[in-house]
């Protein structure tokens, strides 16, 4: 008998990444074109890393709300 263990995935589609992360398939592609973010094929399947997704969730700026925004040029 085989026994079923759950596994991480590792490969995202581009709709995965959209559902997960937000941005819409045209940035996507652009992040790909500006190198900001790296896909793979596989049988002519664009996918994005689990590692790939992360990394560029994390490279994001952190959200300063405007109240706190420095003020420059005053």
């Amino acid at each position: 008998m085989i026994e079923e263990t759950p596994t991480k995935k590792r490969l995202l589609t581009l709709a995965e990444f959209t559902a997960i992360y937000g941005p819409c398939r045209a940035s996507i592609y652009r992040m790909f074109h500006s190198g900001d973010l790296q896909g793979t094929k596989w049988f002519g399947r664009t996918l994005i890393r689990m590692e790939e997704a992360e990394r560029w969730a994390a490279s994001l700026p952190a959200f300063v709300p405007m109240n706190q925004r420095s003020s420059k040029g005053k």
